[in-house]
């Protein structure tokens, strides 16, 4: 499965709406939008294009962060959607 897919499967698990997740992360709604498609938004000049390997894993450490608030993970346990 994409990792797309996988972080917005796990958003819909967590009864968060976009909106919601972005409020609780400091992202905001469009963005959470864009990596639930897996592409950056498009501009003037340019389609949207894939999302950077590093722009993914801060956005997957804040969801862990969240996930561990949520759930009770201990801290330096692995997050994997």
């Amino acid at each position: 499965m994409k990792e797309h897919v996988k972080a917005s499967d796990w958003r819909i698990r967590h009864e968060l709406s976009q909106k919601e997740l972005g409020e609780r992360i400091g992202y905001n709604r469009t963005t959470i939008s864009w990596f639930e498609i897996g592409r950056n938004a498009p501009t003037p000049n340019r389609k949207g294009t894939r999302i950077k390997a590093e722009v993914w894993q801060r956005y997957k450490r804040a969801c862990g962060d969240l996930d561990a608030e949520l759930n009770g993970r201990k801290a330096g346990e692995r997050f994997d959607w």
